[in-house]
């Protein structure tokens, strides 16, 4: 099978849409209804490994190191150029959605993550969508921009909970 080989400038696009969302078993999400994180400067596929080591003998002898890598835990990162509600709520752990001007006590939840389904879509400088993938799993904070002259950008992680909804959509990849 020959793979179509391209140098791609990859957009990241991505929608939250938080537990409360109504979900189709074909898992076809709305337009609407979603958590808009803004503009998404970087994406990042970050799984965590485990790696088991064994040693076995070699007919030559001695012994061959052999390890056995495995993932643990599926994450995507992601920079944002814009501070969203979801941010801001997992930063102060209020126990509901931000409204402005509606005073909530700060710091009260200690769990700072948001469950729901993350809408990634990978599209190409061309214009066509890529890879679209569709995952239940943890909206978080990943590491909080300092408060100074410079404009902060929040960086968030979301991991992936097993789920039969979950999906990949490849267009034009191969």
């Amino acid at each position: 099978m020959p793979y179509n080989l391209e140098k791609l400038i990859i957009g990241g696009f991505l929608s939250f849409y938080e537990e409360e969302a109504t979900v189709s078993t074909a898992l076809i999400l709305p337009a609407s209804g979603h958590s808009d994180l803004g503009c998404i400067n970087e994406v990042n596929f970050a799984p965590e490994t485990e790696t088991d080591t064994d040693y076995c003998p070699v007919a030559s002898g001695g012994y061959e190191k052999i390890e056995d890598e495995r993932i643990v835990k599926d994450l995507i990162q992601f920079v944002t150029r814009d501070h969203s509600e979801p941010y801001w709520r997992m930063l102060l752990g209020t126990s509901a959605a931000l409204v402005d001007a509606a005073a909530q006590k700060p710091f009260e939840k200690s769990r700072r993550y948001i469950q729901g389904w993350l809408k990634v879509v990978g599209t190409g400088d061309d214009g066509v969508n890529r890879i679209t993938l569709q995952i239940w799993g943890r909206l978080s904070i990943d590491s909080n921009p300092k408060w100074s002259k410079d404009a902060s950008k929040p960086a968030l992680k979301f991991q992936k909970i097993d789920s039969t909804l979950n999906t990949v959509l490849p267009a034009g990849i191969n």
